[in-house]
């Protein structure tokens, strides 16, 4: 892997610095009020160092849980705390992993907040709401059965999770978001797994499916990126390979990435028109084909791939020079050019270091100096809201290596 590392520019050149950290703040100031400090936006992020990274993720956390209402039936969060910001509505009972309870919990979880047994408790009730006829994983069964097992409700998970394994595959896309990518990606990422033998056989049933419709002349996919285009898609096949070494996967592989780099309208040296952050951003633009890029040039011997991958990540550390508005395309900025640049065992200070005076460029006011953790949000501020999606930035960029975007090892 290390030979396919890139190297990306980390120091701020033609933007402005960070902020200078007030001289007074670390000989004054207390690590808990410094850090209640950045929370607010009052600071930023270059001000802290990696030993008050925990705790500003456990209050970013605690903030979260803080407007949870378990007494209600219909959510648990507001909408504007949800993993990723809105494209839709949950099902029946709020429990979704995009838009709804699961994703937050899960977030939570991953950025190492201890979340309250009553939290889970709901999750567990709102998950029998959940229509058999949704087995997907951004609004579906799979990505509820996911976080309840992270949160360590195995037999609940469990029942979801029968479902998920007996609903026909022919009846599925091929997409991340609710189809036959985001299924397998979830079956793959389970842990516990009582059946390895079965989960596989039906892993692999996934895959020929997918193989198939990607070698139809139309596969029904419209759009690209990891959710809905066939970026998703590729990187399913690509952990499929990486346990079963069959090549006819590459090939798949390939044909994903093809499509979603047409749709996106790359040239063959990996650039592009000018971006909206929507464009950039990992769930749904090119940061997030290019990380997929990265995990399919270790594998797939083609010319073409291997250039289009050096060329998009060097657009993307580029793009750290006039980082794009919104906290959710900074991060994913960011996000994105760690993850090209680090290792499974590059160690977190490295980790940090890459990255530390981008963080004090973002902008966790979201404008206004308030970061949005409330479901509050003024008029033209509900693309950018989504506390859980900005916790799980910030722990991937300042927790340990245990904290991950989904499917992403």
């Amino acid at each position: 892997m290390s030979e396919l590392l890139v190297t990306l520019p980390f120091e701020p050149r033609r933007t402005a610095a960070p902020r200078a950290v007030p001289s007074h703040l670390r000989a004054d100031t207390s690590q808990s009020d410094l850090v209640a400090l950045a929370v607010r936006g009052d600071v930023d992020l270059y001000a802290l160092e990696s030993a008050d990274y925990p705790l500003f993720l456990d209050e970013v956390g605690r903030r979260i849980i803080d407007a949870a209402t378990p007494d209600r039936t219909d959510r648990l969060f507001p909408p504007a705390l949800a993993l990723m910001p809105a494209e839709g509505a949950c099902p029946e009972g709020g429990a979704c992993f995009g838009h709804g309870a699961a994703g937050v919990l899960w977030s939570l979880v991953g950025a190492g907040v201890e979340v309250p047994e009553e939290l889970t408790d709901w999750l567990v009730r709102a998950a029998e709401k959940l229509p058999a006829t949704a087995p997907g994983f951004l609004d579906g069964l799979a990505g509820v059965a996911l976080t309840l097992d992270r949160l360590g409700r195995f037999d609940d998970a469990d029942r979801l999770w029968r479902t998920v394994e007996e609903f026909p595959l022919d009846l599925l896309g091929t997409s991340l978001a609710d189809g036959l990518a985001g299924i397998g990606l979830a079956l793959l990422e389970r842990a516990p797994v009582r059946d390895v033998a079965a989960l596989m056989t039906r892993v692999e049933e996934i895959g020929a499916l997918v193989l198939e419709r990607l070698a139809q002349t139309s596969s029904g996919v419209e759009r690209s990126g990891l959710l809905h285009g066939g970026t998703g898609a590729a990187l399913f096949l690509l952990h499929l390979y990486a346990l079963s070494e069959d090549p006819a996967l590459l090939d798949g592989i390939e044909e994903a990435l093809q499509r979603d780099i047409a749709t996106l309208g790359w040239g063959p040296d990996g650039r592009r028109r000018r971006e909206t952050p929507d464009e950039a951003s990992i769930w749904h633009g090119s940061d997030g084909i290019t990380m997929v890029l990265h995990e399919a040039a270790q594998h797939v011997p083609a010319p073409w791939l291997a250039q289009t991958y050096r060329s998009a990540a060097q657009v993307c550390g580029d793009r750290l020079e006039h980082l794009p508005n919104g906290f959710h395309a900074r991060a994913g900025t960011l996000l994105a050019v760690q993850y090209l640049s680090s290792g499974p065992w590059t160690p977190d200070a490295e980790r940090h270091a890459q990255v530390r005076l981008h963080l004090g460029r973002l902008d966790l006011g979201l404008g206004d100096r308030h970061l949005r953790l409330t479901g509050a949000a003024s008029a033209g501020t509900e693309r950018l809201t989504g506390a859980a999606g900005l916790l799980l930035a910030l722990g991937v960029l300042m927790g340990t290596g245990e904290c991950r975007l989904p499917f992403f090892w």
